[in-house]
C-alpha cells in the first residue's frame, strides 16, 4: 500500500466519523426539540421560556433579599436594620417595577397579535417589537400594557403589605416613582400615537428631542419617590 492510499483511507475514515457525528447531533437535537431551523414563532416559544426563567429567578432573589431585610428590621428594631430595609425596598421596588413593566409590555404585544422577536440570551429588555409590521393599534396595546404593569405593582403593595415601617413605605414610594419615570418617557409617545401618528413617527418626535428626556424622567421619578415617602411615612 502506498502513502497516498493510506492518506486517502484516513481521509475517508475521518469523513465517515464526521458524518456520523453530524447525524448523531442532529438526532439528539431533534429528540430534544432543538432543531436549528426554527420559524420565528418556534424560536419565540423557546426563548420566552429562557427569559421567563431568568426574570423569575431575579424576581425571587430580589423578593428573598427584601423579605430578609424587612423581617430583620421588624423583629430587631435596630436602626441599622431599618436602614438596610429601606435600601432593600429601593432595590426590590426598582427590580419589581421593571420586570412587571416589561412583561406587561410583552403581554400587550402578545394579546394584540403583534409581530415580535424574543431575544435568545437573557436580557432585561427581552423582546423586540416589529414597528414596521405591526399596526398603530397593536403599538398602543403594547405601549399601554407597560403602565398596567406598574399599576399592578402599586395595587399589590397597597392590598398585600401593611405600610407600618420606613422600609415598606419606601417600597410604595419607589413604585410611585417608577410609575412617574415611565410615564414621562412613554405617555407622550402614547398621546402622539393616539392622535393618529404612526409608531415610528411618535417615537422619533418624542425621543428626537435628545437624551434630556431620560434625564428628566429620572429626576421626576426620584423626586416623586422622595415626596411620596415623606408624606406617607
Amino acid at each position: 500500500m502506498t502513502t497516498n492510499d493510506s492518506a486517502m483511507e484516513g481521509s475517508d475514515a475521518s469523513n465517515d466519523d464526521a458524518g456520523a457525528d453530524a447525524s448523531g447531533t442532529a438526532a439528539i437535537e431533534q429528540a430534544f426539540g432543538m432543531d436549528g431551523d426554527l420559524s420565528r414563532d418556534q424560536a419565540n416559544s423557546r426563548f420566552i421560556k429562557v427569559q421567563a426563567g431568568y426574570h423569575g429567578f431575579a424576581l425571587i432573589a430580589a423578593l428573598a433579599l427584601w423579605g430578609a431585610a424587612d423581617s430583620w428590621a421588624l423583629i430587631s428594631n435596630l436602626p441599622i436594620a431599618g436602614v438596610f430595609a429601606v435600601i432593600a425596598s429601593i432595590a426590590f421596588g426598582i427590580a419589581m417595577s421593571h420586570i412587571l413593566h416589561e412583561w406587561s409590555h410583552f403581554m400587550g404585544a402578545y394579546f394584540s397579535g403583534s409581530e415580535y422577536t424574543v431575544k435568545e440570551k437573557p436580557a432585561f429588555l427581552f423582546f423586540d417589537f416589529d414597528y414596521d409590521k405591526n399596526s398603530r393599534k397593536q403599538f398602543l396595546s403594547m405601549s399601554v400594557g407597560g403602565t398596567v404593569g406598574n399599576l399592578i405593582f402599586l395595587a399589590l403593595i397597597l392590598f398585600c403589605i401593611p405600610l407600618d415601617s420606613a422600609g415598606r413605605t419606601m417600597l410604595l414610594a419607589v413604585g410611585i416613582g417608577m410609575l412617574v419615570y415611565v410615564s414621562v418617557i412613554e405617555f407622550p409617545v402614547i398621546r402622539l400615537a393616539s392622535g393618529g401618528k404612526s409608531a415610528m413617527e411618535s417615537l422619533i418626535e418624542h425621543f428626537g428631542k435628545g437624551p434630556g428626556i431620560l434625564n428628566m424622567a429620572t429626576m421626576y421619578g426620584i423626586l416623586a419617590a422622595i415626596i411620596s415617602w415623606f408624606f406617607l411615612y
